[in-house]
């Protein structure tokens, strides 16, 4: 029986196997939120002879959060991670390891002791003065959460699923990187002729800026809001000791490195320290009088009204909520917010007097849009003689390309390279860009030899992501795949 994961095709996708190491001194977060299917049995999942164990769950899970942490530089919450369905992303992620490792124990690949304890030795976070070191490593899955056989068992799988790949890799062929080299290496010779934008000259008469907005009144609404009746916790109000920044730090020093990667002295971090703790236990007052809020032990502060284009508070946390219910700890730039939402105010039509600006600057870039592609149509039928040579260029020369910004550098590029006429022309805020190709190189040898080695890792690249990919979904019909666990927001099933 293949059940919901057939169900939920994007958590089978082929992903990179998250190394238990690689978020090491990052901390772990508490999960739960799933009931188990099957009666009181530990796993989560069966996967062919494989069974995948609610700590398998909890580790990976951990692992995807610290990922996305690391991309949101360290305000990535569990609220958002729920939302993300992150255990489901784990699940999946763990559901292809364990068809990869199935099909790694049909072909007798295994990891031998000497590859564990050449694994460890590799890990630089268990290091000391270049040695390796048994009571860093002990320190270090303290701070994780994991235990020895946990951490071990990831190594084990770590070592198979390297063996698996390295087993399926295929070098890449001299047509392949050829092929790769040319397409991405065509050059045109190009000349260009700017026409810069004359918005900041363009004046519309008001009667036509009214009879714009007449014909545009849709396009002009106040932005959805929500009236909301708060208490606000600032991170500043948090009184913090030394003793509690200590604590805090030896907790998370890990997760504070100067730009050579190596941990930050106390006093060095101490700055970051006491903003992360204070905006954490703002955190925990702001749900103190949530539920003070509640019970009707204290009214609310003030009364505001949020718009949805707001960037300084969690809008995505109102959203969630309908007229009446409480905000539990809502983040906000600096600090908390808790309440009651009391309406939410959907967009309303602008009067002239409030849209008047915005017609204005709408109108004016419309004319001034008209006229530079008049223009450039113009230049592109008649030609042109007096613009600028840039050379040869390839599709990834838009830093070369100073005459313009990046963006119409890069613009310019797409459009040259993804059309066959010799001329052409592109828009921007800044303005219109006409060109004209003069002459084309197919393929440069002396280049070609320059990235060769580059050429091969990404052909190999490509061709183990296809081979896995591949490989996984003949897996998906070879084992069965049973999920033992309901997670929270998730149709059983």
């Amino acid at each position: 029986m293949i059940n919901w994961m057939q169900h939920n095709r994007k958590y089978l996708v082929v992903t990179l196997w998250v190394s238990a190491i690689a978020f090491i001194g990052s901390g772990a977060v508490g999960w739960g939120a799933y009931k188990y299917g099957g009666a009181g049995a530990d796993s989560v999942a069966k996967v062919g002879n494989i069974a995948i164990s609610n700590s398998d769950l909890r580790i990976t899970t951990n692992q995807i959060f610290q990922y996305y942490n690391s991309i949101f530089q360290g305000r990535f919450t569990k609220e958002q991670a729920q939302k993300m369905h992150l255990q489901e992303q784990a699940l999946g992620k763990l559901v292809n390891e364990a068809l990869l490792l199935n099909y790694a124990d049909e072909l007798g690949i295994t990891a031998l002791k000497e590859d564990i304890i050449k694994e460890y030795a590799s890990i630089k976070a268990f290091q000391v003065d270049g040695h390796f070191s048994k009571s860093r490593l002990e320190q270090i899955l303290r701070a994780q959460g994991m235990s020895k056989k946990e951490f071990e068992n990831q190594i084990k799988k770590s070592i198979k699923l390297k063996k698996l790949e390295n087993a399926l890799k295929l070098p890449p062929t001299s047509l392949e990187e050829e092929s790769l080299f040319a397409g991405k290496s065509l050059e045109d010779h190009l000349i260009i002729k700017k026409l810069p934008s004359q918005l900041d000259k363009i004046n519309p008469k008001e009667a036509d800026i009214k009879a714009y907005w007449q014909q545009h009144k849709a396009d002009y609404k106040s932005p959805k809001s929500y009236t909301v009746n708060i208490v606000e916790i600032p991170d500043s109000v948090v009184k913090l000791n030394e003793e509690e920044l200590h604590d805090f730090y030896n907790k998370h020093k890990y997760q504070y490195k100067d730009a050579k990667g190596k941990i930050k002295s106390f006093e060095d971090a101490k700055a970051d320290l006491t903003k992360a703790l204070a905006h954490q236990k703002a955190k925990k007052e702001a749900l103190k009088r949530y539920l003070d809020l509640k019970k009707g032990k204290i009214k609310a502060e003030k009364t505001v009204t949020v718009a949805e284009n707001n960037r300084t508070i969690n809008i995505q946390a109102l959203s969630q909520l309908k007229s009446g219910d409480y905000l539990k700890a809502v983040e906000k730039e600096g600090g908390w917010i808790s309440g009651k939402l009391i309406s939410i105010n959907p967009p309303a039509p602008l009067s002239f007097e409030k849209a008047k600006d915005l017609a204005k600057r709408d109108l004016a870039q419309k004319l001034d849009k008209k006229e530079l592609t008049t223009q450039a149509q113009v230049l592109v039928k008649k030609g042109f003689k007096d613009g600028k040579d840039l050379g040869f260029v390839s599709l990834g020369d838009a830093k070369k390309i100073t005459a313009l910004t990046p963006s119409q550098s890069a613009r310019l590029l797409q459009t040259v390279f993804q059309k066959a006429d010799k001329s052409g022309y592109i828009m921007s805020h800044e303005g219109a860009v006409v060109y004209q190709v003069k002459e084309q190189k197919l393929f440069d040898r002396d280049r070609f030899k320059g990235e060769e080695s580059k050429l091969k890792t990404n052909i190999q690249s490509l061709k183990k992501d296809a081979i896995m990919q591949g490989l996984i979904e003949k897996l998906k019909k070879r084992y069965e795949i049973k999920q033992l666990v309901t997670f929270k927001n998730q149709k059983e099933g």
